[in-house]
């Protein structure tokens, strides 16, 4: 299964009414989803947040390194960003084509990138 960046970019509060932002990256598909960078794969979107016992952030090099074409990253303040910076500058120039993209909460909108990943199958179920 594939779909388009800008479709799950639009289960994001910050992208989905950034017209500018959603434009730029249109042509970008994505394979798969993957919360372990040990399985991720060319194509593949890496879903790097804090966990309980780790920090997925601590691993956006190896999921880079392994294909991901983007990540998106939990940032949730100043310590956050100087993280992820100093994450980004760690990637060698052969992965620089992989986008790094912030997402506030991202821990708890990851059903809603899911559900948009597969296509919302939870509407066909009657409870």
């Amino acid at each position: 299964m594939s779909i388009k960046l800008i479709n799950l970019l639009k289960a994001t509060s910050e992208y989905k009414n950034n017209h500018d932002f959603l434009l730029k990256y249109k042509d970008i598909i994505v394979n798969n989803l993957k919360l372990d960078s040990r399985e991720v794969k060319p194509g593949d979107l890496f879903l790097a947040y804090q966990g309980r016992n780790q920090d997925g952030r601590d691993y956006i090099n190896q999921a880079v390194e392994n294909g991901a074409t983007c990540v998106f990253y939990e940032q949730s303040g100043d310590a956050d960003s100087l993280h992820i910076g100093l994450q980004s500058l760690a990637l060698s120039s052969k992965h620089s084509s992989a986008l790094l993209i912030p997402v506030v909460n991202l821990n708890k909108i990851l059903s809603d990138i899911a559900a948009e990943f597969y296509n919302n199958p939870s509407i066909d179920q009657n409870i």
